[in-house]
């Protein structure tokens, strides 16, 4: 909370500067015109920069001076693989793997409606989309005096798919022609489905002992609403 504080502080300070700066006409500079491009940050409660409007990047592209569009990309994948063996009254040996997979997309229209040369108001809104993929499978083999006991496999699929759209309002504020900070609030309207299947199968050796095996499959569909926190950002243009 006190970081959150300093940041909103600093940010006022830029913010009273500005509207100083832009009583002298020979300062009226800041990079709001057709064709401006520019990459944005986020500024974090420990004033770190961290992903702004999506995992990846996050960039912005003017129209004209007074509409633009923005876009966030997230794209994340990772594979792994584990053995494991543990030794208590016997033996166990375990192989995992897994597989997921991520890719989210933020986009908004940005209107300014009043450029006050190093200060400026905007609004927008966009679609937002996500999906999100993981599955896994593993094998528990299990000895008993150097003889086999039972074997378990397993699966487990999950799949979460969000879309909705965002608005915002904020404010920006030109330190040098190619550096702003900015600060926005949000709100989402999205809906979400989630799926999820998995198995579990287990075969044991001893002829009097009967198999077991679960399957379960779960689906949930939601609707939220929601406004975030206040963001601070930076954003370098070129």
């Amino acid at each position: 909370m006190k970081s959150n504080s300093v940041i909103l502080i600093i940010f006022l300070q830029f913010l009273v500067f500005g509207n100083l700066f832009c009583q002298n006409d020979s300062l009226k500079i800041n990079s709001l015109y057709a064709g401006s491009k520019s990459i944005q940050f986020r500024i974090t409660s420990n004033l770190t920069l961290s992903d702004f409007n999506g995992g990846n990047i996050s960039a912005k592209y003017h129209l004209s001076n007074k509409k633009a569009v923005r876009i966030g990309v997230t794209l994340d994948a990772g594979k792994s693989e584990s053995d494991n063996k543990k030794i208590s009254g016997g033996e166990e040996f375990k192989d995992d793997n897994s597989n997921e997979f991520l890719i989210g997309i933020d986009a908004q229209y940005l209107y300014f409606p009043k450029i006050n040369n190093r200060v400026t108001l905007f609004i927008g809104v966009g679609p937002e989309f996500s999906y999100q993929y993981y599955e896994g499978k593993g094998e528990l083999s299990v000895y008993k005096v150097d003889t086999l006991s039972f074997i378990t496999n397993s699966s487990n699929k999950r799949a979460e798919y969000n879309i909705g759209i965002s608005l915002i309002a904020g404010v920006e504020v030109f330190i040098l022609k190619y550096l702003s900070i900015h600060a926005e609030y949000s709100s989402f309207a999205y809906y979400r489905y989630y799926k999820s299947d998995s198995f579990s199968i287990t075969d044991y050796t001893d002829a009097y002992q009967e198999n077991t095996g679960s399957i379960y499959h779960s689906e949930s569909s939601s609707y939220f609403l929601r406004a975030h926190d206040v963001l601070f950002g930076l954003s370098i243009y070129f």
